[in-house]
């Protein structure tokens, strides 16, 4: 029987999940990838890829504009997708990579239309290379997405458990919030997500979600509608 609440789901995945260059997340990513298995029957399922793990955007480099800057995160996010396309295939998951800049040999383009019909046709779809602009993050890119393929929800997984009125790591009285609205984010100024993409969710009217996917079940939780994490909404 399928009990997920939620048809079709967008979920960014940060780069901190996959590790770092020299210790790639595998164990703990074959763990999600086990959990995707068991929920892609039912959901379709889409990804926005993050390359933070390996380089941060908005890490400054003497001498480097800020657009090459974001050029080259992008292409973090396109390394992180292969691994994660790997271990998908590994457990029979048709996967598709998807990037907004041209990478004939490792990925399709993104066309909004062939995307839907990936999804329909039950793959897993992975987005590379945010919207391929510098300036934007794979936050604004991951609800871009998700209003273009009218995903029903946008899941933000991290090793986060969820929004905070302080940071967890300084402050261990830190607060976590189980609902926010998008105006009382902004006015907190609670920095889980940039304000474009905030303001975007609000306009689409696409609720988000903030948890950690480290944990095992969250993920399965969140689609069939428990409480995890925060919920983010107009």
């Amino acid at each position: 029987m399928n009990n997920f609440s939620y048809r079709r789901a967008l979920i960014k995945i940060s780069g901190d999940t996959f590790g770092t260059p020299r210790d790639i997340n595998i164990s703990l990513l074959q763990q999600l990838v086990h959990e995707i298995s068991a929920i892609q029957p039912h959901v379709e399922l889409s990804f926005m890829i993050g390359g933070g793990n390996l380089f941060r955007g908005r890490d400054p480099i003497p001498g480097i504009t800020s657009i090459v800057i974001d050029k080259i995160g992008m292409i973090s996010t396109l390394i992180n997708a292969l691994i994660f396309e790997h271990l998908l295939e590994q457990h029979n998951i048709p996967t598709v990579i998807m990037s907004a800049l041209p990478v004939a040999q490792l990925a399709e383009g993104y066309v909004r239309e062939r995307a839907i019909q990936y999804l329909e046709s039950k793959y897993v779809v992975l987005f590379a290379m945010g919207l391929g602009s510098p300036f934007f993050t794979t936050d604004t890119a991951a609800v871009l997405r998700a209003a273009e393929l009218h995903a029903e929800v946008v899941i933000k997984g991290s090793k986060v458990d969820g929004v905070y009125d302080s940071d967890p790591n300084e402050n261990p009285h830190a607060k976590m919030f189980t609902e926010l609205t998008f105006d009382e984010a902004l006015h907190r100024n609670l920095r889980v997500m940039d304000r474009t993409a905030f303001a975007l969710a609000a306009e689409q009217e696409i609720p988000i979600i903030v948890l950690n996917i480290m944990k095992s079940g969250n993920l399965t939780r969140a689609l069939k509608g428990d409480k995890v994490g925060t919920l983010l909404h107009r």
